[in-house]
């Protein structure tokens, strides 16, 4: 399926959307109004937990010659909740995320999308996850996660299920992982399971069965495009972890898959039937297989992992659909602890081949990564955060074209000293970054050197109820034929008033940018915020700023204004 971008704010505010979403919004919080410290229905039921409310109102104004898009929806509010139902011996957490602009790369949403379709989307979350004894229940959108071949970045509408008896587990979930929207695309439906063994120490044996599958008459008319045909997949993977020493541990998983990437041609004859959703078939159905090891030593102050992944050129991934086929990774991941454990070194270093398969010739792919990174701590007033990070790219093409030769290195400090003077406590902090991305353009046959350098330190003390800051950055960007400068300086001061109910901080931006040929531009942010304590359980905040850019004449934009207004409310039950 092809990805998308879908940002789903247009009419939203239209008068019956609207009242959706408010309409949700006060079903969830009528009860907490009461501003108790805790809900109480009864002596046996009782509701507690936390939610949140958040506004944002964007203005945006400019003046071009080519015109420039708001990089916000005008209006965005967001609702969460996060709490218990108890009620006897139940316990039921309630999840709750919903939100009027919701944005999803796999998911299509109708211009005007009624309520069903508006609380299915994955944008928006309302999950059940009530516990009855040994069974545990998820309704509404939730992710199961199974595997690293089967399951694991999915989100569902729908119903899940997990039961524990003795040494064994069974789960069950299913629903709708995209919505129908006509002339666009059909309704997916998703069908998992997974039975479990477990043994001692941490070892255990299990079986996932994944059925995909789109539902060609969810939709009244064919969508338009034509790579939008109805799919079809069943996938099974075995798993499981053994101990083969009290240190060493090995874990694998093997998974086979059936996919039909067009069922227009030759589909099934009964829609209904269980075959129907088990047996895919169609025209070119294709089946793959794919594996997965992990390999762990442990040892108290280090250890090291090997892990290998292969995904055939015909497995396709149900339950992770940005994982590509045709793949295999191999990655090496150490860590420990060193000086008494006032340092902490963890990183990786592996190698991706795509195309392994060899079905494009000379177009295999051949990446290396590594990424290093640590902190010391050799005293209490001062630590150290560093990270080198490397990413190759190679093909082996000899078609100038299609040749790629891309390297990025990447290496990062970050210093932070404190120290108390007087009743005044002192931050001194850095930034240092070096970021190396060369390019070789073979056409030319030349290498494109490019160059990022992030330089910046900031300074903040605290005097009883009052924080001064001062940072100070630097960013440079150097490419063969040209350089980007940013000079930027931000004066910050907080302070707590009213007994400590009511927190207020101001921080004021300048930035000068410079580029080669260039006149100088200019970036000033100006951002207030204040957050009162209404009460222990309920505070609210409020947000505003002002970001303003005037470019230089090497630009179409000769300036641009962003305005944003904030109210938060957070409440406590």
């Amino acid at each position: 399926m092809p990805l998308r971008l879908i940002i789903t704010d247009r009419g939203f505010f239209r008068r019956r959307n609207l009242f959706y979403f408010l309409g949700m919004v006060l079903l969830v919080t009528a009860s907490p109004i009461n501003l108790s410290a805790q809900i109480r229905f009864s002596d046996q039921v009782q509701l507690y937990g936390n939610s949140r409310f958040f506004y944002q109102n964007y203005a945006f104004s400019s003046e071009q010659s080519v015109p420039a898009v708001a990089r916000r929806p005008k209006n965005y509010m967001r609702f969460t909740m996060n709490a218990t139902l108890q009620a006897y011996q139940l316990k039921i957490p309630i999840t709750i995320r919903l939100a009027n602009a919701t944005v999803s790369p796999l998911w299509d949403t109708p211009t005007k999308p009624n309520l069903g379709q508006f609380i299915r989307h994955p944008g928006n979350v309302i999950r059940l996850s009530p516990t009855i004894k040994n069974i545990k229940f998820d309704l509404g959108s939730h992710t199961p996660v199974y595997s690293p071949l089967s399951v694991g970045d999915l989100q569902l509408f729908g119903g899940g299920a997990s039961y524990k008896v003795s040494n064994y587990e069974f789960r069950l979930n299913a629903g709708a992982s995209q919505s129908p929207v006509e002339n666009v695309t059909f309704k997916k439906y998703m069908i998992a399971g997974r039975v479990m063994r477990r043994f001692n120490a941490g070892q255990y044996a299990a079986l996932n069965i994944v059925s995909l599958r789109d539902l060609k008459n969810s939709v009244d008319s064919v969508p338009l495009m034509w790579f939008d045909v109805p799919e079809a997949g069943l996938t099974i993977t075995a798993e499981g972890r053994y101990n083969l020493t009290s240190k060493l541990a090995v874990k694998a998983e093997v998974g086979q898959n059936a996919f039909t990437p067009n069922r227009t041609v030759d589909s099934l004859n009964n829609e209904g039937s269980l075959a129907s959703v088990f047996l895919p078939s169609g025209s070119g159905a294709i089946s793959g297989i794919a594996t997965y090891l992990e390999t762990e030593y442990r040892e108290r102050d280090y250890g090291v992992k090997l892990i290998g992944k292969y995904i055939g050129k015909d497995y396709v991934m149900l339950g992770y659909p940005f994982q590509v086929r045709d793949v295999m990774d191999i990655l090496l991941a150490p860590y420990g602890y060193f000086l008494n454990r006032k340092l902490t070194l963890k990183g990786n270093v592996g190698r991706r081949a795509n195309n392994v398969s060899g079905r494009q010739e000379g177009l295999r792919t051949s990446q290396f990564l590594m990424n290093i990174g640590g902190v010391y701590l050799p005293t209490r007033n001062f630590d150290l955060n560093f990270n080198l990070a490397n990413y190759g790219v190679r093909t082996n093409t000899v078609n100038d074209t299609f040749n790629i030769h891309i390297i990025a290195q990447t290496i990062s400090i970050n210093p932070v000293y404190r120290f108390e003077k007087s009743g005044i406590k002192h931050t001194i902090s850095g930034n240092a970054l070096l970021d190396r991305y060369d390019d070789a353009t073979r056409l030319t046959d030349t290498i494109n050197d490019n160059t990022v350098t992030n330089l910046s330190a900031r300074y903040q003390a605290v005097i009883s109820l009052y924080t001064a800051g001062l940072t100070v950055g630097s960013y440079r960007f150097r490419q063969p034929n040209r350089d980007f400068n940013i000079n930027s300086v931000t004066v910050s001061g907080a302070a707590q008033l009213l007994k400590k109910k009511l927190s207020t901080r101001l921080a004021i931006t300048r930035a000068k940018t410079a580029n080669d040929g260039v006149t100088f531009g200019t970036r000033m942010f100006f951002d207030l915020r204040a957050r009162y304590n209404v009460s222990s359980k309920l505070n609210a905040e409020l947000n505003f700023s002002n970001n303003r850019f005037t470019y230089g004449d090497g630009q179409n934009l000769p300036f641009m204004n962003e305005l944003m207004n904030r109210i938060i409310l957070n409440y406590r039950f």
